[in-house]
């Protein structure tokens, strides 16, 4: 991957994760909107290395034992020494926004 894809890929990535305009966005980051705007038509569909994340999922019983859990709808979502816990009427893109920022 060039570098000038490496780079763009990272500005169009945060370009879809932010609530500004494109307009906006591109003043922020002090590029040019149309620049962006092409970037965003070439790289649509393309994999890049700040696209796909993966993270490990482990399931712990809160007791420790082998039982099936029956659930109180709560997640606890730990990254790192940080630890996130919700129930079942978080708000779940906020919930992703914060997992984002702590990965």
């Amino acid at each position: 991957m060039s570098h000038a894809v490496a780079r763009w890929s990272q500005i169009v990535d945060r370009s879809h994760r932010t609530p500004l305009t494109l307009r906006e966005f591109a003043h922020r980051e002090g590029v040019n909107p149309n620049t962006l705007a092409w970037w965003r038509w070439k790289l649509r569909g393309e994999e890049s290395p700040t696209t796909r994340r993966f993270a490990e999922v482990v399931v712990v019983e809160p007791d420790g034992s082998d039982e099936p859990h029956r659930g109180d709808g709560r997640l606890v979502v730990q990254v790192g020494v940080a630890r996130v816990e919700v129930d079942a009427s978080a708000d779940l893109q906020l919930l992703r926004a914060v997992v984002e920022v702590l990965a």
